[in-house]
């Protein structure tokens, strides 16, 4: 005996022939702003902080680097520094305009051989027309580097990395590159850290020949 469920279902039965309308919503005017204006107006927010906080960087920098007029190795400090980081390009003008005041001023503050050799490298990668006359009391009565610059690594390797802005008919310079590559070879392995590395990572790659970028990681 067969029961018919249909007729005492308490619900409905659809037609699976019906033909259902569908609502047709349209899209609203507002997107979905309410769901990304907050996200868009802290992003915003975020993106102005940061470059306000960049444009402060920048501003703490030219004034230390104005305020090191006064001791011009530091400022040539400073400015190797900055060019090492790769930022240099912040400061173009205010670089060029120490260093003009370094190429006009004297050199009776530069007293050892890293200091000079910072010192023209420095001037002449900028494009000043600086003598490399200025190594010649680094020599010893018989033409050659004095022996004593064997110890101080920093001055040579500052003097190596003068040494690659070297110009046709500099003699001398090219005895400096040969003397400081032989004697920083021979001194690495036995140098502390971090002065072994940047000795290591000069011979390798020179700071001339290195991006600017690549050279601050």
């Amino acid at each position: 005996m067969s029961t018919d469920h249909s007729s005492s279902s308490p619900f409905p039965i659809a037609n699976p022939n019906t033909n259902r309308q569908t609502a047709n919503y349209q899209c609203s005017i507002w997107g979905n702003s309410f769901i990304l204006s907050d996200a868009c107006d802290d992003n915003e927010i975020t993106l102005a902080h940061k470059g306000q906080q960049l444009e402060d960087l920048k501003e703490e920098v030219r004034r230390e680097l104005i305020a090191a007029a006064s001791d011009p190795l530091k400022q040539l400090k400073f400015i190797d520094a900055i060019q090492r980081l790769g930022v240099a390009y912040h400061f173009k003008k205010d670089i060029e305009e120490a260093l003009q005041d370094t190429y006009d001023g004297t050199n009776d503050v530069y007293h050892d051989l890293y200091d000079d050799a910072l010192r023209f490298r420095l001037l002449r990668q900028q494009g000043f027309d600086i003598s490399c006359e200025i190594f010649d009391k680094f020599k010893d009565e018989k033409g050659g580097f004095k022996e004593a610059l064997i110890s101080d690594v920093r001055g040579m390797l500052g003097l190596y990395d003068a040494a690659h802005l070297r110009v046709h008919e500099e003699d001398i310079i090219k005895e400096a590159l040969a003397f400081t590559t032989t004697h920083l070879a021979s001194k690495v392995e036995h140098l502390d850290y971090p002065l072994a590395k940047q000795v290591g990572h000069a011979l390798k790659r020179p700071i001339r020949k290195g991006l600017e970028r690549l050279e601050a990681r």
